[in-house]
């Protein structure tokens, strides 16, 4: 039986992943959990808590961070103002981008030759 393998930048070694293909994957899915995961979760169950780190006090848990913080008006400016900066930055991205890959194939280019006449 004949295992695939693949090369890096085709050079002529050959690396055959099939036999630690489990042990890959799972290292990669733990490196993702420690480095992404994790410090989202306890920022977010932080934002939850009177002080953080403190779960000996009565009542660690509280709403009050976040009732305080979505009825500042403050806040929902600011929020509307990075909501409209990101949705024109997006929607200006796309179309700046659209048109240069429009012109790089519409065009003949280094990146598309001419073809020679036969």
């Amino acid at each position: 039986m004949v295992l695939p393998s693949t090369t890096l930048s085709s050079s002529a070694v050959c690396f055959r992943l099939r036999p630690l293909r489990f042990v890959e994957i799972s290292f990669l899915v733990f490196l993702l959990t420690y480095v992404a995961v994790m410090p989202l979760a306890f920022l977010v169950i932080g934002s939850f808590m009177r002080r953080y780190g403190f779960f000996n006090i009565p009542s660690p848990f509280t709403l009050t961070h976040w009732h305080h913080m979505l009825t500042d008006p403050i806040f929902l400016v600011a929020l509307k103002n990075s909501l409209i900066i990101a949705s024109a930055a997006a929607i200006g991205g796309i179309l700046l981008y659209f048109a240069l890959a429009y012109l790089l194939v519409s065009r003949r280019t280094v990146t598309a030759p001419h073809e020679a006449p036969s």
